[in-house]
């Protein structure tokens, strides 16, 4: 019961801490997923609570499977908001989990009072809807990204199978084989919520995979640490046949404008701007030894935060012998476009 009783505690646990994440962001950076995840490890915690209750205090052979009703219409309910909000966070357009589930919602209900089919059969298949549609998550998500977004999707999917694979051993079906099924499945439990708890902070939301779209009006300032500018770029494809000259002149006067006038105050303060909000532009600045990257974009997103850091690199591993002693005289940096355009796929 000890081991319940922690499982139970760490399930509510990460179920708050997963909800605070994801009512802590900004709207525009929420991820439903993570919502639907903790909506889910509440309703987990809950039932986990009720089967230990029927476990250990209830020895009423007629009442305990009323009791356990309740678990089950918790886990439900639980898998049907996940499969919901996941849904729509990869903008499903016919909701056919959500349907499926709502589908095992009602078999359960008419179950209560037909008493059909055990009810274990409609349980366990529910929770296969968890992995299939995590499975199209990672999916759509790893095509774009790599690194630590990956990794942290990757963790997730482990985690929660582990999770879902104890809470399957810890029923009555695998306990009436062998009695040993509830620690093994409780340790399986445990180690999954373990997993989940340390990669799920970290999990972005499937808006950052629109980022490619999201640059295409964006110009990219590399300026030395001294505020000199090295070298921009220009992601608008065919500027001078979508705006005008005189158009495209005030957007990039503008633009620098604004960039010299945010330097001058990094220079008087130890702190570093990270994103600065210009009418409906947003400014990125990203930091590295000897350069400092500036990307004028409509929504700042973290991947692109990651893309500068990886830009700056490889400028700084490039230039890096011109770099520690440069004199001001500006260079070729001819190679940056290439540098710019493999990271940024444009």
């Amino acid at each position: 019961m000890i081991i319940e009783s922690i499982v139970i505690l760490l399930s509510f646990q990460l179920s708050i801490i997963t909800l605070s994440k994801y009512w802590s962001n900004k709207k525009s950076d929420r991820n439903r997923m993570v919502l639907g995840i903790g909506l889910l490890f509440f309703s987990f915690a809950f039932t986990l609570m009720i089967y230990t209750i029927t476990d250990f205090f209830i020895y009423d052979m007629e009442l305990r499977p009323n009791v356990v009703i309740i678990g089950y219409m918790s886990i439900i309910l639980g898998i049907l908001g996940f499969t919901y909000f996941s849904e729509k966070e990869m903008g499903s357009r016919y909701y056919i989990f959500t349907i499926i589930m709502s589908a095992f919602l009602i078999l359960l209900i008419l179950d209560i009072f037909l008493n059909f089919v055990s009810r274990f059969l409609i349980i366990f298949p529910s929770i296969f809807p968890i992995f299939i549609e995590m499975v199209i998550y990672t999916k759509k998500f790893t095509s774009m990204v790599k690194g630590k977004w990956k990794l942290n999707v990757y963790g997730l999917i482990i985690g929660s199978a582990v999770a879902i694979i104890g809470f399957g051993l810890t029923s009555d079906i695998f306990l009436s084989i062998w009695l040993w099924f509830r620690l093994i499945g409780d340790l399986c439990i445990l180690g999954g919520i373990v997993m989940i708890s340390f990669f799920i902070i970290g999990l972005p939301s499937l808006t950052e995979l629109g980022w490619v779209n999201k640059i295409l009006n964006a110009h990219l300032f590399i300026m030395y640490k001294n505020g000199i500018c090295l070298y921009d770029y220009s992601f608008k494809k065919d500027a001078n046949e979508e705006l005008n000259i005189d158009e495209q002149s005030q957007i990039i006067t503008g633009g620098i404008s604004s960039i010299i006038q945010i330097l001058q105050t990094m220079i008087q303060s130890d702190k570093r701007l990270e994103v600065v909000d210009y009418k409906n532009k947003k400014i990125m600045f990203e930091y590295g030894e000897y350069i400092i990257c500036i990307l004028i974009v409509d929504v700042a997103l973290k991947i692109l935060q990651a893309k500068l850091q990886e830009l700056i690199n490889q400028f700084e591993d490039y230039f890096s012998d011109y770099l520690k002693n440069w004199s001001g005289k500006l260079l070729n940096f001819e190679i940056v476009r290439k540098m710019i355009k493999q990271i940024f796929k444009v």
